[in-house]
């Protein structure tokens, strides 16, 4: 709670150096839990949404850390022993954040019950933090009104 949530940083900026925002061995975390969950299914495939354009400099949002996972699941999984690869698609990770919102919208999600800000106020996004700033560019590029509220716009 003491630490404050990097605001207006520019795209160089969020790609310069990992920021406090980073939750160490969270997207880890998701994806063993998933993992799990599909080798007790006798599931093949978990997917992941993952994105690398806008990750903020987090190291678990990239390639690099997908197929090392990947890799892990072939030796530590009673399925991978089997010889059963339990494969992680990433189907966001090369698009844009107006690519994905386009998409979403063919899917009909829910936009207005969406946000993933980083310091909101109650429950309304900040509109400043990395999160904040992605999405509010996503929308504007894919010409779509960002249906939620923002603390300042």
């Amino acid at each position: 709670d003491g630490l404050s949530v990097p605001k207006d940083r520019s795209d160089s900026e969020r790609c310069r150096d990992v920021p406090n925002t980073y939750v160490p061995g969270r997207n880890l975390i998701f994806l063993s839990l998933a993992a799990a969950q599909a080798e007790v299914l006798g599931a093949s495939v978990v997917y992941f949404g993952a994105n690398v354009v806008d990750y903020s400099g987090y190291p678990d949002c990239r390639q690099e850390f997908i197929q090392a996972v990947e890799a892990v699941l072939r030796v530590g999984t009673k399925a991978g022993m089997h010889g059963k690869k339990i494969e992680i698609r990433a189907p966001l990770l090369q698009l844009t954040k107006a690519d994905i919102i386009r998409l979403g919208l063919t899917l009909s999600v829910p936009f207005h019950l969406t946000h993933s800000c980083y310091d909101p106020i109650g429950t309304v996004a900040c509109g400043h933090c990395d999160s904040c700033l992605i999405r509010k560019r996503g929308f504007a590029e894919a010409g779509v009104v960002d249906p939620i509220q923002y603390a300042v716009c």
